[in-house]
């Protein structure tokens, strides 16, 4: 999976519909790929909060800014199996998480004293919250550890409750709130979940959501973009997306009716010609019927 931020990225579309790279040495997965250029560019506000834990990017606790950037007392986990056992108690949160799941998460052949090493992570993993996040604690329980955490300390949990507010403002009708709702929760966003997490089941299954979520923020907002007329903000969107997801039609269809309501007819049929390559060459079939009259639309300007 391709890391987002620092300077890491993956291919997306050029201005021709074709790829493009999209690395970029600024920090911040947002500031890199155009969507914190301010409300004319995109329509988002930044949301000016801090969180005591964040987890999308590299695991970091202290005073964390909801855009990501380090502030100061902010502090990233140095060693990699105490920030495993971390990201399972924050995955796992408000729940009793058995020590043979800790042990089974953090080796794949446990030494002998593997109860007595998670016991010393749990100590050092206190003494740190009490000075960063002195609201989220690491409960003793019979065979296992819980771990509280306030719901405005962590910023996945504040990413989805932006995610659904800002559904549900669609659902409503009230289209320029909902942008900026779910701009702020892509604003959130600093690359793949738990980024710096090398090992356990439930950390890669916890990322795969949260980045499925990520990505269908990015596509509703874009959708929402273009039915108010916010090209620009809602093409680069869709742009990373076909470029890092470059299996998934809608998209496609979404980033060529953005080019065509933009005046870019030409960009738009690209897209459509390097999308029906790539399924010819790369699985052997050819687009859905919704693509070619996506095309088919493009080409009579019968998209408004």
């Amino acid at each position: 999976m391709d890391a987002f931020p620092n300077g890491s990225g993956g291919m997306g579309i050029g201005e021709n519909g074709n790829p493009s790279d999209s690395r970029s040495t600024s920090g911040g997965w947002a500031l890199a790929h155009g969507f914190n250029q301010g409300e004319e560019r995109t329509g988002v506000r930044r949301f000016s909060g801090h969180l005591g834990m964040s987890v999308l990017g590299p695991v970091r606790i202290g005073e964390v800014s909801q855009i990501g950037q380090r502030q100061a007392g902010a502090r990233t986990i140095g060693a990699p199996m105490p920030r495993a056992l971390l990201a399972l108690l924050i995955i796992k949160k408000n729940s009793v998480v058995p020590m043979w799941q800790i042990v089974e998460e953090l080796w794949r052949e446990p030494p002998q004293s593997a109860v007595n090493i998670v016991r010393q992570y749990i100590c050092k993993l206190r003494t740190m919250l009490n000075s960063f996040v002195p609201s989220s604690q690491i409960g003793t329980y019979s065979g296992g550890y819980d771990m509280t955490v306030d719901p405005g300390v962590l910023d996945s949990t504040i990413f989805e409750e932006r995610i659904s507010t800002g559904q549900g403002l669609l659902v409503v009708g009230r289209v320029d709130e909902a942008i900026q709702t779910l701009g702020e929760a892509v604003d959130l966003y600093r690359g793949p979940a738990y980024f710096d997490v090398e090992r356990g089941a439930a950390v890669l299954i916890e990322r795969v959501r949260l980045d499925e979520l990520f990505v269908d923020a990015l596509v509703t907002r874009a959708r929402a973009q273009i039915n108010v007329g916010e090209l620009v903000g809602a093409i680069a969107a869709l742009r990373w997306v076909v470029g890092h997801h470059p299996f998934r039609e809608h998209p496609y269809m979404d980033l060529m009716k953005a080019f065509a309501l933009d005046g870019r007819k030409a960009d738009a049929l690209a897209v459509y010609r390097r999308v029906r390559t790539l399924m010819i060459e790369e699985l052997g079939l050819d687009v859905s019927q919704q693509m070619r009259d996506m095309e088919r639309h493009v080409l009579l300007d019968e998209l408004r």
